[in-house]
């Protein structure tokens, strides 16, 4: 290997975000010795994480067709809705760099800085009884591409409903919005995908204990536009299957990882304490309470009772 100087590189990497200067000082500083120069182009080609690259890498039949790319912006949910309102096709892509100010589900920040991550918004127009299944197949497809990166010796799961975890630490999150219209053409839906793809949630402090990233998880830089075409193609096969009549129920329950546990779900102001039994066909939980009777439950905030 070669020694090199950092600051003969200065400004190359000033034009890197932050955090992705950050994993190269520290390889550097770690490594003493590496040709920082190839490593420099090598993040800089692989990842070039622009309208142009996301395009040429969606080249699916409906998801992606109609695209929106945006360095930054407050939510990407915010931009669907009002895309939705002016008519937006089923399909169109909304996908930032950055958020300033993105949500997950109940209303909590999702921390979205820019460079490092996916931060995701799809808009269906599906039929009312396809409804159900989204959060099902969309879980379902991210475990199934994460769990291609992860080492073997790692547990991709999902957290009932819809949080995606790697040895019980969330590592994507899933938002989803229905409108259920009068005709089933006025119907639609907003899936909204937050994925820590080359972040460290270990560095910040309100997360760290909840939170990783398939970089934290591999040691290895993932390039975003690889993981956001292997993603929205299997999500797209999926809905395309769901919209034939077949059902992903029986694999989405291999990947829960709360069934069997003593639960407290809230869930429309109310409280319910008991054993997660199992899921129905539509994705509900089927909560056995502590009287002996069984409540379903078509979501919730689930936290463990130890």
């Amino acid at each position: 290997m070669i020694t090199v100087s950092v600051k003969r590189y200065r400004t190359r990497l000033i034009d890197l975000p932050s955090t992705t200067c950050l994993y190269i000082f520290k390889y550097v500083y770690q490594q003493r010795q590496y040709d920082l120069y190839r490593l420099l182009n090598k993040i800089m080609t692989k990842d070039n994480f622009t309208e142009k690259t996301i395009r040429k890498a969606l080249s699916l039949k409906t998801f992606g067709k109609n695209l929106l790319f945006l360095l930054t912006t407050v939510s990407t949910m915010n931009e669907a809705r009002s895309l939705v309102a002016d008519n937006a096709h089923e399909g169109t892509l909304i996908i930032a760099d950055e958020q300033t100010e993105g949500k997950g589900r109940f209303n909590r920040n999702w921390i979205s800085p820019s460079g490092v991550n996916l931060y995701v918004s799809l808009i269906l127009r599906p039929p009312t009884e396809v409804f159900a299944h989204l959060a099902i197949i969309t879980s379902l497809a991210l475990a199934r591409v994460i769990r291609e990166i992860i080492p073997q010796n790692k547990i991709v799961s999902i957290k009932w409903p819809n949080d995606l975890r790697i040895n019980k630490k969330k590592v994507a999150g899933i938002l989803i919005e229905n409108y259920i219209g009068d005709h089933q053409n006025q119907n639609y839906s907003i899936i909204g995908i937050g994925i820590n793809v080359n972040s460290e949630p270990d560095k910040v402090s309100e997360i760290s204990g909840i939170a990783t990233s398939i970089f934290q998880e591999t040691g290895n830089l993932t390039i975003r536009t690889a993981l956001l075409r292997s993603f929205i193609g299997e999500l797209e096969n999926l809905y395309l299957a769901v919209l034939a009549g077949n059902t992903m129920t029986d694999e989405w329950k291999t990947y829960l990882d709360n069934i069997g546990d003593k639960i407290t779900v809230k869930w429309d102001n109310n409280i319910y304490i008991g054993v997660a039994e199992d899921i129905d066909t539509n994705g509900n939980l089927i909560l056995k309470l502590l009287d002996g009777s069984t409540k379903t439950l078509p979501a919730g905030e689930v936290t463990l009772n130890t």
